[in-house]
């Protein structure tokens, strides 16, 4: 599977200047989430995990405006749709139209590696990798936690997205089975620094 090395591919494309659209695009998920009230795992949860293994991977790196594609409020429904429902697959198919849509506009316009990685995942991947990343949220595990499963990449190196994610607490922005609620819908915080190691 080479949607890690894709993910840290997206190093190779610069950061926005003056934004954050990955981090924007989260907590906007999550703010609808919070606000609609939202019970159980929906599909907003599951995006914004997706989201935020890219972020943990790649930063900030190659997401332009993303956040525009997410923030719309044409997919709040979307995100607002329980995982179990037999409207989820739709649900996801409608966010990840949108989003291949804005990055096969933004290859056509400016090709970079960035936006060859993304139009690399067509729709019908992007529901998949969507669903997948949501029966890891309703498992009570996060997507840095799947990608740190992932052999490394290149030979005679840590895995990077992998020992990164071994810094953050489990689970760090999806909700747990005994956290679900309004409450388990909090933006993701910036994680806390690994612990030095411990004298024996």
């Amino acid at each position: 599977m080479d949607t890690l090395k894709k993910i840290m591919d997206l190093r190779q494309d610069p950061a926005p200047q003056a934004s954050n659209p990955r981090q924007e695009a989260m907590s906007h998920i999550h703010t609808v989430l919070n606000q609609r009230g939202a019970q159980g795992v929906t599909v907003g949860h599951a995006v914004a995990a997706a989201i935020e293994g890219i972020h943990y991977g790649a930063g900030e790196h190659g997401a332009r405006d993303v956040h525009t594609v997410f923030m719309d409020p044409a997919l709040t429904d979307a995100y607002l749709t329980p995982l179990n429902s037999e409207h989820a697959p739709e649900a996801h198919r409608q966010i990840a139209e949108a989003e291949f849509n804005y990055w096969d506009q933004q290859n056509r316009q400016n090709p970079t590696r960035g936006t060859q990685v993304a139009v690399s995942f067509d729709v019908d991947h992007r529901v998949q990798l969507q669903s997948n990343i949501g029966r890891l949220v309703q498992a009570g595990q996060s997507f840095t936690q799947h990608l740190a499963n992932e052999q490394p990449f290149s030979t005679g190196n840590e895995n990077p997205v992998a020992l990164y994610a071994g810094m953050l607490p489990p689970g760090s922005s999806q909700p747990r089975a005994s956290q679900q609620g309004s409450a388990s819908t909090q933006p993701a915080t910036t994680p806390a620094p690994a612990p030095k190691g411990r004298r024996r």
